[in-house]
């Protein structure tokens, strides 16, 4: 029975140890890799006064509408990296000051995202030869990624900052990065 105690509580520190150090290892890459630009902040974003709106992710083969798993990991990424106010909308909401978030007083700020896919392939032939004669066959697997990066967008003014620079195709990155770009401007 002693021997069951102790095999449980060494894995869920096992376990819980390799979920920390996921979590540490974002942080770590981009303290790495990240181009820290905190000129992408406007000077004027009060992290006191303003509410953020950050835009939901629309689906890749249908951009007008929601792609719902791809927003939650966008929010939770916010959720994990991001101190200040914000609100996961759509993009209709942010162009639009007829929704409640109309009050460009607190709302002045969104962050838009931009996502960026590259199609990736490549082309495999294989040749036989044997005693009916030579054959070939050729296959072109190929998969997508999508890098996403992000920006702010001025509500009242309509312009759009330059992108953060550290588009990923981890979500978690972009945010963070993003997040320390943020609190490199505002001290």
């Amino acid at each position: 029975m002693l021997k069951r105690v102790n095999l449980w509580i060494f894995l869920c520190v096992l376990i819980g140890s390799f979920f920390s150090s996921c979590t540490f290892s974002v942080s770590k890459q981009v303290k790495k890799y990240a181009v820290i630009r905190p000129s992408i902040v406007p000077q004027d974003y009060n992290p006191n006064k303003h509410i953020l709106l950050v835009a939901d992710l629309p689906r890749l083969n249908k951009p007008d509408e929601r792609n719902n798993a791809a927003t939650k990991k966008l929010d939770d990424a916010f959720k994990e990296y991001c101190p200040y106010k914000y609100e996961i909308v759509s993009v209709k909401d942010i162009y639009e000051n007829k929704s409640k978030y109309s009050d460009t007083s607190v709302y002045k700020y969104a962050i838009l995202n931009t996502l960026h896919t590259t199609w990736h392939t490549t082309t495999t032939t294989t040749t036989i030869t044997d005693n009916t004669g030579t054959h070939s066959s050729s296959v072109s697997p190929s998969a997508r990624s999508t890098e996403i990066d992000l920006r702010f967008f001025d509500r009242t003014t309509k312009y759009n900052y330059p992108t953060s620079g550290n588009g990923s195709v981890r979500i978690k990155f972009t945010v963070a990065a993003f997040i320390i770009d943020i609190q490199k401007a505002k001290g």
